[in-house]
């Protein structure tokens, strides 16, 4: 479960940097889509996705997550770098989750 949840992250922040004009409920929306509503029953998703239009816009997220101080690409070059360090720690974590049967698990 917990990789579903860093799973359902790293889609968030990729969709994030990867489009500035888009919502932060949107993106969350998607990511909930790929991440984590397969393993979710409907009323779940559905009181999921319900919560996730009251994500915040994406300038209070922005200023949640770094100072004042730092420019618009300073934030999205963070955020790319982010990505690029989670990304292959995903890729063995899931291999070796797999790879041991570790999915399975009930």
């Amino acid at each position: 479960r917990l990789m579903w949840f860093f799973d359902f992250v790293t889609i968030m922040v990729t969709n994030l940097n990867a489009d500035r004009k888009a919502k932060v409920s949107e993106c969350c929306k998607k990511a909930y889509d790929e991440a984590l509503g397969p393993h979710h029953p409907f009323t779940v998703r559905a009181a999921a996705k319900t919560a996730m239009t009251f994500a915040p816009n994406r300038d209070k997220l922005m200023n949640n997550l770094f100072p004042p101080t730092v420019t618009e690409e300073e934030r999205y070059a963070a955020l790319q770098t982010l990505l690029d360090t989670i990304g292959p720690i995903r890729t063995h974590l899931w291999d070796y989750y797999n790879k041991n049967n570790l999915t399975a698990l009930p």
